[in-house]
Formats: C-alpha cells, structure tokens, sequence
C-alpha cells in the first residue's frame, strides 16, 4: 500500500534567520554605542597654539577630562588656530555661546607664575561654564583664564587702594601665612583709585570682618633703624607674585562679618594697616623724623608710630607729623601733654643721647591733663622733669646760664647724688637761678658752707682730714654736670633745714670758686704757659714728664695784648722740682711720624694725650728753682722746642713745593738741622725758609756756601734722592768760604759739579745736540770706564752744546791734544747679506744711560797733555781707523812713575 507524503505548512520564524536577527541586533548595538562615545566635536579658535598637541592635550575641568583635541587648522583669514576637539558627549548640553576655552600653561614672568602643574603633564585646555541658554559649536578662546564668577560660593568683597603695585590677577590673599583666597580682577576708577575684586574660599569666610584690614605684603618690607630693624616677607610666593595679607586687630575681633560687596581699603604695607588713634604733631623741622620709623617713646616704651611728615602751608613752612597711637596710649591726648624730639646731641655741654645714634630719633612726651586733644606743637627741648626718686629741689645763683642742660648730672666724689632741673632769670633778672634736685639719702651732704661748681672734667674731694683733687680730660668735660664741694673745716656743720630757703653760689669753673674761697688751693706749682692757639687743649690735658703725669691745665684765656692763649697750668706737689728755669715745653697731642727709606718711626706721649690732647717738657741742666706763676712758651713740638736755642738761617727760594716744616738740613748725610717754617717774600714770588740749625754747626753758614734742595732723581741708569718722594725735599749744604752770615739765596737743585770742586781732568767737549747724554753718563777707553759726563749747557752762541766731562786722574794721561771722543750711546749694526752682521756697543750701560768714547793716536800723532778746561770736538761717530789706534803703552807708564818719583 502506498503512502502519499502529506504537506504541512509551519507556522513562525525560520530558525534560518536566527542568526542574522543576532547579527542585526549586536550592529544596532555597536552603531549606538558608537554614536554615544563618539562624543561631540566643536571648533575653537586660538591666537596661539604653542603647547596643544592632537590626541595629547586635553580639555580639562576641574580635574576632571572633559575631552581631547582632535586636529590644528590654521585659519589665515582670521589669523588664528582653529582646534578641533571632541568633547565627551554628557557636555552636549553645557555647550552654549558663552562657554569659554583658555589655554593653560607654564608661565613664569616678573607678574605670576602660573601653571607649574603643566611642566610635567604638559599643556591642557581650560573651560568654565557659560549661562546662556543658546547652544554653539564654534568658539574663541581666551587669552588668560577668566575671574571667578560672583555667583562661585565664597565671600566675594571690594578692596580700593591708591596704587596696584605688585598686585595681579590671581594673587594670593593670607590669612597666618595660609592661603584663603585670591585676586579676581581690578579696574582703575573716575578718582584715580584703584579697585581690586577679591574672592575669599567658603571654607575661611568666616575669617573677614568689617573691621578687618588688608594690605599689600608682596615683597620685602624693611622698616625701622638699627639695631631695632625690622624685616617682613608674607611668604616666597608673595615675594614672586605679589599678595594680600588680612588679619582684624583684636579689639575689633567682634565686629560684624562682612558681606559680599563690602568694599575695603587695601593698605600700602603692614605698618599702614595697622590699628591705632591718629594725632599730629607740628615741628619747626623734618630733620631727624622718618615715616614708619620714627617712634613715639615713653619710658621704653613704645606708644605709637610717624606714619606721614607733610609740610604746612604758613609763612614758616612748618611741618606736620601725623602720628599713630596705640589705642592703649588714648590718656596721653590731653591738652596740657607735652611732647619733644630725643636726638643725639654733642657739644660743650656734653654728650646726651648716644643710644640714638644706632636707633634714631624718637619722640617722647610728659602726659598732661585737660580737655581732649589730638594736635599739638613740638618742644624745642625737653621740658624740667622731677625724677621720681625722694628728694629735695635746692636753688643755685650764677651770673651765667649753666653749660649743662636739664638732667645733668649733680656728682659728689664722683657719685652721682642728684639732678639739673632747669634754669630762669630770676625776678630782679640780674642773675641765673638753677634749680638741682637732691635724692634723699645725700640731703646730709648739702650744709650752709658746701660750693657748688661746674664740672669741665674736674673732680673734687674733701674731707675733715684734708683736701684733694683731681682733674679728669675729656669725657667728663663733655659728659657735663655739676660738682658738690665739701671745703675743709674743723667742725662739722648740720644740714640744711627744710624750712631754709638759701639760695647757693654756682661757680662756672675752679678758678673762680677758688678767687672766693682760696681754701679751695691744693699744694702744688701753678705755670702760665703761652700758646699760639687753643687746639687740643681743654681743661683737664695732662702735663707729662717722660710720659708720666705730673700735672694738667686748669684752665685758660686769650691775652688780648699779647694775642696769644694763656694756660693756666697746675703741677703736683711731688712733681714740682722737675720744672727749672731751663724748662722747655712743647704739644705732645697726636703722634708724631719720621721717617725715610731707612724706616719710619711713630712716636705718641700717652693714651691720655693721645684722645685728650696733652704737653709735655724737658729740663736740660743748670736751671733755677722757680715759682707760682712762672711764665713758659709752649712750643708747637719736640724738635722746635730742642731748636729754640738754635741758630736761625733765612734761605731764599723761588720753588719749595717739596719742601716741609720739619724737612732735615744735612750735609754729606749729617744732620745740621731742619726746616722751622716757611713763608712768602715780599714780592709774593719767593719763598723765605727758616732753617734751625745747631749751633756747634755756625760755622758752616759763610758768604760761599751754597744751599739746594734734594729732589729726586729716577733715571734708568740711577736712582738718587727718591726719599724726598715720599717725605718731600730735604736742604742740603755745601760749606763754602768768606765771612759768617745767616741770609742765602737757595737752589732749586743741586749746584753743577764742574763748577764746584773735583778730582780728575775736567774737559769740554763740543757737539751739536746733547742726544742720550747726562750727567754721570760714562767715558770709555776700550770699554773700560774712565771718566764720567759732569755736566752739560749750551754754548755761548746756542749754535751747540758743551759737554762737561772729568777723566779720573790715574786716567788723565791718556787724554792728549789729537784725542778723539764720539758719541757711544746705543748700538752699532754692521754687515751684509753674505758677509753677516756685526753688533757692538760700548757697555750696557752705554746703551741705558748713553755714553762716550774715545781713542788716542800713537807715536808722534798723539799730541802733548793736555790741562783741565780743554776742548775738544764730540764726533756722532767714529771714523775708519780710530778704533784701531793703539799708543805706545810704556810711554803712559814711565810718565805715571816719573810722578811717583
């Protein structure tokens, strides 16, 4: 049986198409998911493209990549860059025309650094969000990153300032050396004023008060004077990039916080800023105050501070310190405060203040009562200030104010028991009463019989068992004060009672204390010496006597008759036989320096004469004993007053501008003397020279001597006098013949040796110009040296020149009537291609100084002896065949021993 197949029809999806559905599905898939990674591209143009490179820079926010830059298109049209970069597609709605691109990257220059981050990860793309609501796709970068928008949560505050200085955008702003925000940006305003837009982060706020000060801490800032120098610097970035530092004073800690939009104002620098009470301070003068630094003192402490000197519009053109005070100094702005300049002062009434010297002036001030005040007039000096121990005001009386001034002070054997208070004319105002202030525990000093006089460095003691004194130099006249003197007496006396109101003399100085009360006189020898000129000397300079102290000046005056200084001079007792009749005196203050080329020798009495000034003495023997006011001359030093007994020779000069007071006086080396002074002749041409010459020396000085000053000599063969370079001239002498007398008239340089005296044969050569030649240039007979140039002049026509020259005398034979002498300064070149050349010279030391030669025919060419003052003829050459003369030798030799014979 058969089957007949059946036909059934399948219902549904073929499992053929399986795959192709999976396929379709995974391509849909990858086509979506491309789509959504495939990001979004945009296009932004930027001016510079340096540091973005395709597929490396990114698009960054926050730290976060947003994107990468795809391709670079220069775009010449618009002269800029246009990158291409794929954003990420969750962007797609931020991307809108006020989106804004900048390039980030390192930058280092004098206003900021910048983008160090980029150094090692190279350059990125910035962007900020923008809050328009129209989408873009092509942009325009920035040329810097954009401010901080006022809606970034943070404190968002104004500051105004005069001046921008350092500040840039993106400076730092510091609170405690710790970053709390920045600078956003700053514009100049219609007042010239600038304002500075700063951000302050969320998390530091809270920090800002109204009260708050802010100031510019870019940079160093030095203030002050030494040793009290002050040196601020914020931090290193500041230094570099310019910062604000903020800080609030703590009595303003609780004022409100501030709000965004307040405006404050930026200060120049920490020391503006600062929190205090503004007051001023009129001066006659600026000298001495300096902004930010000058100080306002009181009793060590520090109160306030000059801010600004400004000059005030009135006829003295006075000017204003506007000072300010720290709050806790706000008691002193009363209208009966006082205020006065503290400056180093140096004068005859001593030396105050020095501490002021390192630190500057500073201004103090006496508080005062009264009605509020913040403007005052400056002191000229300090005003009388009671101290503040226990004690008692006296009243002193003297025809003169006073050379030391208020808080001088009052000493008794050199303790200081007191104070000057101040000085007025008294009612009748005849005389100076001075008020001193006594400290408690020396009340017992002050009896009805005490003195009081002024110090000038002189330090008085006494006691019931005798009297003394001594007399200090220059630091206590200068240090200033007065002196309580207890005289001698046998009983001793009660204080002065409260109740008693006598009124005590001041003396201005010994003398005069001792004309009243010639008590007051210690044993001892009392000089008169006269001075040209005060000088050094004060009241107080030591005598010296082989550099001890034996005595000093107690004081001085000016002789109108005589002109001249009197010195009033005291001696002690066991020194006072060391003065005689044949005493000389002389200034022995600063040091004394000789010297030459031997060695310099520096001489000084003491220390003491040294700083103080000083004079010292000597007593030659066979003097007489003296007494109280012996007259003596002080004499200007050592060697003038061991030459007063000299002999006194006037020399004339036309030039002595080498020539010194002191210069030496010798002869052949010896000292005769020296220069005592020098002064103009009559007709203002010349110059007159005293000399102090020694007396066993007079002898020396006739009609024909002959005077001249050594002056140097630098040559290249010699060298002579080269002392007188460094020391000035010295006078030298040549003792001549003819009757004694003490007037001369002098030489510049030393007088012609052929003129004077010598040994040998003296020639006279005739040549037509000097060339090499000098005085001491050598002779030469077959290179041996035989004579030497004495000396040169022109010849009586000026056609030539004559050439002094002298032959030594065991040399003078050689020189006969056909002698010839030529020129042998330098060298002499000889010779040919083929033949060689030849060089000659006489000596070297021809060649350095120049020279001469000469030759001597023989046999009967030679000629007879000639005498001194000869002449002959000074060729420039030789000619052929002198140079092989040669004379018969024995001749010369039986010649010298018929001499010998």
């Amino acid at each position: 049986m058969e089957h007949q197949p059946v036909i059934k029809k399948k219902r549904g999806i073929s499992p053929v198409w399986t795959l192709p559905i999976i396929a379709a599905l995974i391509c849909g898939w990858l086509l979506y998911k491309s789509y959504n990674e495939a990001g979004i591209e945009v296009s932004v143009y930027f001016h510079d493209a340096t540091g973005i490179v395709p597929e490396k820079t990114q698009v960054m926010s926050i730290g976060i990549p947003l994107g990468v830059v795809k391709k670079l298109v220069p775009d010449l049209e618009k002269r800029m860059v246009k990158v291409i970069i794929r954003l990420d597609r969750s962007t797609e709605p931020y991307l809108v025309e006020d989106l804004k691109f900048w390039l980030v990257k390192p930058e280092v220059s004098a206003k900021r650094i910048t983008g160090l981050d980029t150094i090692l990860s190279g350059s990125y793309i910035g962007v900020q969000r923008g809050k328009s609501t129209k989408t873009a796709r092509v942009f325009t970068a920035l040329l810097k990153a954009p401010p901080i928008l006022s809606s970034e949560p943070g404190l968002h505050i104004s500051l105004k300032t005069t001046s921008l200085r350092s500040i840039q955008e993106g400076s730092a702003i510091y609170y405690q050396n710790i970053q709390i925000g920045q600078v956003k940006t700053y514009a100049l305003q219609e007042d010239d004023s600038v304002l500075v837009e700063a951000f302050i982060q969320p998390d530091y706020s809270h920090l800002i008060r109204t009260g708050s000060r802010f100031y510019d801490a870019s940079g160093i800032t030095i203030a002050g004077t030494i040793p009290d120098l002050k040196i601020r610097m914020e931090s290193v970035a500041a230094l570099f990039t310019g910062g604000i530092v903020v800080g609030t004073p703590e009595p303003l800690k609780d004022a409100p916080l501030a709000q965004n939009g307040d405006t404050f104002t930026l200060y120049e620098d920490y020391k503006a800023a600062e929190y205090g009470i503004e007051m001023a301070l009129k001066l006659a003068s600026g000298t001495g105050i300096r902004e930010g630094a000058t100080k306002i003192m009181y009793r060590g402490l520090e109160a306030g501070t000059v801010t600004r000197v400004s000059i005030n519009d009135d006829p003295l053109r006075s000017v204003t310190a506007h000072i300010l005070l720290d709050p806790r100094a706000e008691i002193i702005l009363r209208e009966n405060t006082r205020f006065w300049l503290v400056q180093p002062e140096i004068s005859i009434n001593g030396v105050h203040n020095l501490n002021t010297i390192l630190t500057g002036p500073y201004i103090t001030f006496q508080p005062g009562d009264g009605e509020f005040k913040d403007e005052f007039e400056i002191l000229s000096e300090p005003p009388a200030n009671p101290p503040l121990r226990a004690g008692r005001v006296f009243r002193l009386s003297s025809q003169q104010t006073p050379t030391s001034g208020s808080g001088a002070p009052v000493y008794y054997r050199k303790m200081k028991i007191g104070q000057l208070l101040d000085s007025d004319l008294s009612v009748e105002r005849n005389l100076i009463i001075t008020s001193i202030y006594i400290y408690d525990n020396y009340l017992d000093l002050v009896t009805p019989d005490v003195v009081f006089i002024e110090s000038g460095g002189i330090s008085i003691d006494a006691d019931l068992s005798g009297f003394s004194f001594k007399m200090f130099p220059l630091v206590s006249t200068l240090k200033g004060g007065i002196d309580l003197v207890v005289p001698p007496r046998r009983e001793r006396q009660q204080p002065v009672s409260l109740d008693n109101d006598k009124i005590f003399a001041l003396y201005p100085d010994y003398q005069a204390a001792v004309k009243d009360l010639p008590a007051l006189m210690p044993e001892g020898l009392y000089l008169n010496l006269t001075a040209e000129n005060l000088g050094s000397y004060r009241v107080g300079t030591p005598i010296l006597f082989k550099k001890i102290k034996v005595g000093q000046i107690i004081g001085y005056d000016y002789d109108k008759e005589q002109k001249q200084v009197q010195l009033t001079c005291f001696i002690e007792d066991q020194y006072k036989d060391l003065i005689s009749s044949t005493s000389k005196f002389y200034n022995a203050s600063g040091i004394r320096l000789n010297g030459s080329l031997s060695g310099i020798s520096m001489e000084t009495e003491s220390l003491e004469a040294l700083i103080a000034g000083g004079i010292s003495f000597f007593t030659a023997p066979g003097g007489e004993k003296i007494k109280n006011d012996q007259p003596f001359r002080v004499y200007e030093n050592l060697d003038e007053a061991r030459s007063s007994d000299h002999l006194n020779i006037t020399v004339h000069f036309d030039n002595v501008a080498q020539l010194n007071v002191g210069a030496e006086v010798r002869y052949h080396g010896i000292r005769l003397g020296n220069v005592a002074k020098t002064t103009f002749d009559k007709d203002l041409k010349s110059i007159n020279a005293l000399l102090n010459i020694e007396r066993q020396y007079a002898t020396f000085f006739r009609k024909d001597t002959r005077i001249w000053l050594s002056t140097p000599t630098i040559k290249i063969s010699k060298v002579e006098n080269l002392e007188s370079v460094f020391f000035g001239a010295s006078v030298i002498i040549e003792p001549g013949s003819g009757k004694l007398t003490t007037d001369f008239i002098g030489r510049d340089r030393a007088p012609h040796p052929f003129f004077t005296s010598f040994k040998g044969l003296g020639l006279v050569l005739e040549t037509k110009h000097l060339g090499s030649l000098d005085i001491g240039s050598p002779v030469y007979y077959r290179r041996v040296k035989v004579g030497e140039v004495a000396g040169y002049d022109l010849a009586y026509d000026f056609k030539g020149v004559l050439v002094y020259i002298i032959i030594e005398e065991r040399y003078a034979q050689l020189i006969r009537k056909n002698t010839k002498f030529w020129n042998a300064s330098g060298v002499t070149v000889k010779g040919g291609v083929f033949s060689g050349i030849t060089v000659s010279t006489e000596s070297l030391e021809a060649i350095m100084a120049g020279g001469i030669a000469l030759a001597t025919p023989g046999g009967s060419d030679m000629g007879g002896r000639v005498e001194t003052g000869y002449r002959f003829t000074l060729f420039d050459k030789p000619e052929a065949g002198w140079l092989d003369w040669s004379p018969d030798i024995f001749v010369i030799e039986e010649e010298k021993n018929a001499q010998l014979r």
